[in-house]
């Protein structure tokens, strides 16, 4: 099955190469503040076996991190915890700082968080675990106390299964949530299969307080058939005129190719965007897409990264398309922003796992890069408004993590800002291959 990269997949490339290090970027922003030790991060070893962070949202003050467990009895539950400003577990949350997540299920798997920060609401989504067909879980939970929002759905859960006429989906993965503040609804991508083994790309409309949205597709659901792998709806976005935006990637008999698609607030496709709201991008070798981002002129800004046909090393790109879904000549070059994280070395490969807009416009994108000498660093890419390496933050526009060289392998899957402009970057970090995992949140300054 062809997936590409997402936050919650990062690509992992172990290497293991003496020799002298890439040259040296200036010291990584750490807030340090902040973690254990006040080095910037909090390494979280979850009682029993976690699989990292795989979301982070931010309420304005505080960072709240979502992802799975396997507990000591070895049920898979949904994790969440809300940080203090200290990078300590805040114990007013839920059980001391903890809320596990079931969504109904008696096993569930939690994967992506969107944060209502008018009511200051948690909506979280995952799938069931363990059980056949899985279905998605949804809650909404009020983002200082944990306490499930008894006024959605029932009791504070949603369960919601799909199919078509051969019988029900098989939830797989749940690829994407985005919120419109506007309309108050949310959004959900999701990727199944149904008994037959044919694959399906969807997307799920639900109110705020859990109930259909009707208004979006035939009963809130829009999904398409895919007879080859494909994850068009992989990324999620909405711009100020409440249209959904969607990025992803499709096999071709000839290669890989992105595409990005817009719909209108009833799941129409956009007849003012691209061919019948659709754009696609072909020629663009083993292409995956990380991250869809919608800007204050409802420019759309993709993220994600190409592999070099002759060799394993792959880049990084970034894309802006205008309103029709031309691509936007004034953003990078001819439109494009095309590169590695700086200070890697020049045999680096870079792997987008997420990105995000700041305040002010600039471009965060994450990932993983290993320049072949050294094994596992997190990369923190900064672009200006208008595409260019912003060289004001962390020397030449990329802060290298490495944990202070704490762990062999590195991932990060999400990232975010703050109310005060903070990063909050989520991902995992192991020992060695195939160990358990351990949580990481790190918190960086804009410097």
């Amino acid at each position: 099955m062809f997936r590409s990269a997402s936050a919650g997949q990062p690509l992992r490339t172990w290497h293991c190469f003496a020799g002298t290090p890439p040259a040296p970027l200036e010291r990584p922003p750490y807030d340090t503040a902040f973690g254990d030790d006040n080095h910037g991060y909090c390494l979280e070893p979850a009682f029993g076996r976690s699989a990292g962070w795989s979301a982070v949202a931010s309420d304005g003050s505080a960072a709240i991190t979502v992802g799975s467990v396997q507990t000591q009895e070895g049920a898979v539950l949904g994790l969440i915890r809300r940080w203090n400003e200290r990078g300590r577990p805040d114990r007013h949350f839920g059980h001391t700082g903890d809320r596990l997540e079931a969504f109904g299920f008696g096993e569930a798997r939690a994967s992506r968080a969107v944060m209502d920060r008018e009511s200051r609401h948690l909506f979280v989504a995952g799938h069931s675990w363990r059980s056949f067909p899985n279905a998605i879980g949804l809650t909404r939970i009020d983002a200082r106390t944990g306490a499930a929002d008894v006024g959605f759905g029932t009791d504070g859960i949603v369960q919601v299964s799909v199919g078509n006429h051969r019988g029900p989906f098989d939830v797989t993965e749940v690829d994407a949530f985005a919120w419109d503040p506007a309309t108050r609804r949310l959004f959900l991508s999701f990727y199944a299969t149904d008994v037959e083994e044919v694959e399906h790309s969807g997307i799920l409309c639900r109110n705020a307080d859990g109930t259909v949205g009707s208004d979006f597709g035939p009963d809130g659901l829009f999904a398409v058939e895919t007879m080859s792998p494909a994850a068009p709806f992989q990324h999620l976005a909405v711009d100020s005129r409440s249209r959904l935006v969607a990025a992803g990637t499709l096999r071709l008999k000839d290669g890989t190719a992105l595409v990005v698609s817009r719909m209108r607030t009833d799941g129409e496709p956009d007849p003012d965007f691209g061919s019948d709201g659709k754009v696609f991008f072909k020629g663009l070798p083993r292409v995956r897409a990380a991250s869809v981002q919608v800007d204050r002129e409802d420019r759309i800004l993709v993220v994600g990264d190409t592999q070099d046909p002759t060799s394993i090393r792959r880049e990084l790109f970034a894309l802006r398309l205008d309103l029709r879904g031309l691509v936007d000549p004034s953003f990078g070059a001819a439109g494009w922003f095309r590169g590695r994280f700086a200070g890697f070395g020049i045999q680096s490969s870079a792997a987008s796992t997420a990105a995000t807009l700041d305040s002010e416009g600039r471009l965060l994108v994450t990932g993983e890069s290993d320049s072949l000498r050294e094994p596992g660093w997190i990369g923190l890419l900064r672009l200006t408004a208008d595409g260019l390496r912003d060289t004001s933050f962390a020397g030449l526009g990329t802060a290298r993590f490495d944990l202070h060289r704490h762990r062999h392998w590195i991932g990060s899957r999400s990232v975010t800002t703050d109310a005060t402009g903070r990063i909050l970057l989520a991902g995992l970090v192991q020992d060695l291959p195939q160990s358990d995992s351990e949580g990481l949140l790190l918190r960086a300054v804009d410097r």
